[in-house]
């Protein structure tokens, strides 16, 4: 006789599980006795559990997705807490490079992170009473300044056509200004009135 399923349940008693585990054949048939042959670990032992470690298996078996292919999906997907450490000053919390360490936020519950940019470019763009382009651009832009080393102010527009009344800051000579917000878009400038001189800009990616 071949064993074809082994099934059970599980019952909590004062904090001891009891396992109550039923033996049956191919035809679903209880095995009561196993007369005088050799029983062994062959064949498929499938064990039913319908409590608590039915439970834990299924929440650690809901958060395991498949990289670059599982979909999220509202109100269904699932995912585990992950805990951070709050920082109002950061500081580091591991002694030696290759130690595993905390991610950590500030009062607020914002993730400290930390933007570097590896290379610069410089220009000056002459100025001119007419819109002209001081930025073209750049989606790897990382942030900008603008010097204005010229006799009169000029008026700078975070988008396209700046002109003397749509612009977003006026740059007096002399003045220094850095693009705020990690704005990658294209900067104009106008200048007030016969300028002589030019925009120092910088770009930082």
């Amino acid at each position: 006789m071949s064993l074809a399923n082994v099934s059970g349940s599980s019952r909590d008693r004062g904090g001891v599980i009891a396992l109550s585990v039923e033996v049956v054949d191919a035809a679903g048939n209880q095995i009561v006795a196993f007369g005088s042959g050799v029983v062994t670990n062959a064949g498929v032992f499938a064990v039913q559990e319908d409590g608590p470690a039915l439970t834990a298996l299924q929440l650690l078996d809901d958060i395991v997705v498949t990289i670059g292919t599982s979909l999220y999906a509202e109100s269904v997907s699932k995912g585990a807490l992950v805990g951070v450490v709050r920082a109002d000053t950061i500081a580091t919390l591991v002694d030696t490079a290759g130690e595993i360490a905390p991610l950590q936020v500030d009062e607020r519950g914002r993730l400290y992170t930390r933007v570097s940019a590896p290379s610069s470019s410089v220009a000056a763009v002459v100025a001119s009473a007419t819109n002209v382009t001081l930025l073209a651009a750049n989606t790897a832009r990382l942030g900008a300044s603008l010097y204005n080393d010229s006799n009169k102010s000029v008026r700078v527009k975070l988008g396209a056509v700046a002109t003397l009344i749509d612009f977003t800051v006026e740059i007096v000579k002399g003045g220094y200004y850095e693009v705020p917000m990690g704005y990658t878009g294209i900067i104009d400038g106008i200048w007030v009135s016969a300028p002589s001189g030019d925009a120092r800009v910088t770009e930082l990616t």
